[in-house]
């Protein structure tokens, strides 16, 4: 997957009264063309990419026509031809089973790769009757590698490093139900060759009713203390560690520190879709300003909550997280060990949030 990662890029939306992020990667380098969703680009005011391993911005400077129906964009940036590396789109669907990476930047961390399997080809007719998420068209990968908000745009491809599908949304409320568009559609909207227009604010505006599952941010709020209070069971809990894990017991050290702080809210862990909540926690490991050699740790914690009781299901995020944790040498994490007073700060992180779950319980209760 080598040959993936140096094409692959993190874009950052400057929006109104906002930013938001999203993945991408180069589909025609000569012509410094990236591929991302149109839902990613809606609304910028200015954009920028970055690649991995450079803390160097590009300005997106143009895109063609957004596809609306299929969900992409195709944009320029403004970055030296000699520095870009294309990736091959794959002809044809994989088959069921078939073993799938997603790169990107989920919950923006950066340039993480997961893995999964193809579970199934849908059409836009499928996404309206099976999902309820309508207006759209053309062939869409359905897959188990997990993915979050900030894949959305990022590449997933096969064992031979080509690009079967373009991650574009998440069931919630399902395990592992992901969506993405696929590189046969992908490769007719890089064909059609439309006008490139210059990115200005406005230029690829906010739908009016949108044709994807929407998120309402109330993380902080009354709203938001009451639903936390709510929680009696919670289907996922997503831990992104990045590939500085290769042994994955980092990842299960980490879970079990969060599951254990989870059940002592009297929250049940059930692994079901139908649960009302579902957590995604992601580790960002950065450059540390102190001794040579160490690294920062952050852990961003997210969880989402369901409410049935509405005529239409909404999905909304109640509670964000992000802390530093403590410094370490990544030398222990590949050998897949948590030193002893990283592990106690990662404690104390998750700490918090059981606090916070037990105090809005006892509130409800007065």
């Amino acid at each position: 997957m080598e040959v993936v990662e140096p094409s692959v890029v993190r874009i950052d939306v400057l929006l109104n009264g906002g930013s938001g992020s999203g993945s991408g990667f180069v589909v025609n380098a000569q012509e410094q063309l990236v591929v991302t969703n149109r839902h990613v680009m809606e609304g910028a005011l200015k954009a920028t990419v970055v690649f991995e391993g450079s803390s160097e911005k590009y300005n997106v400077t143009h895109f063609r026509e957004p596809d609306v129906a299929r969900d992409i964009c195709v944009i320029k940036i403004d970055c030296p031809v000699e520095k870009l590396r294309s990736i091959a789109l794959a002809k044809k669907i994989p088959r069921k089973g078939e073993d799938l990476v997603a790169f990107g930047a989920p919950l923006g961390l950066d340039f993480t790769a997961t893995k999964g399997i193809m579970s199934a080809t849908r059409s836009g007719k499928d996404l309206g009757e099976l999902i309820g998420v309508v207006g759209h068209t053309g062939t869409w990968v359905q897959h188990s590698v997990p993915i979050s908000p900030g894949n959305s745009g990022g590449p997933l491809v096969n064992m031979q490093g080509e690009v079967v599908a373009v991650n574009t949304m998440i069931l919630l409320e399902g395990q592992n139900l992901n969506f993405a568009i696929s590189s046969l559609d992908v490769a007719e909207v890089v064909a059609q060759r439309t006008p490139l227009k210059e990115l200005r604010p406005g230029s690829i505006p906010m739908l009016k009713q949108s044709a994807r599952p929407q998120i309402i941010d109330i993380a902080g709020t009354e709203q938001a203390e009451e639903y936390l209070a709510k929680i009696k069971a919670m289907g996922r809990v997503e831990i992104h560690a990045g590939r500085f894990d290769p042994t994955g017991r980092v990842t299960a050290t980490i879970r079990s520190d969060l599951e254990d702080e989870i059940r002592k809210t009297g929250i049940k862990l059930t692994g079901s879709p139908t649960a009302e909540s579902f957590m995604v926690a992601g580790i960002v490991i950065e450059d540390s300003s102190g001794a040579a050699g160490a690294k920062s740790v952050r852990i961003v914690t997210v969880i989402y909550y369901r409410d049935t009781s509405k005529r239409i299901p909404q999905v909304y995020k109640i509670w964000e997280q992000d802390d530093k944790v403590g410094t370490t040498s990544l030398d222990w994490f590949y050998r897949g060990q948590v030193p002893p007073r990283l592990k106690t700060s990662i404690k104390s992180y998750f700490r918090k949030l059981s606090s916070a779950i037990n105090k809005a319980k006892r509130e409800a209760k007065k």
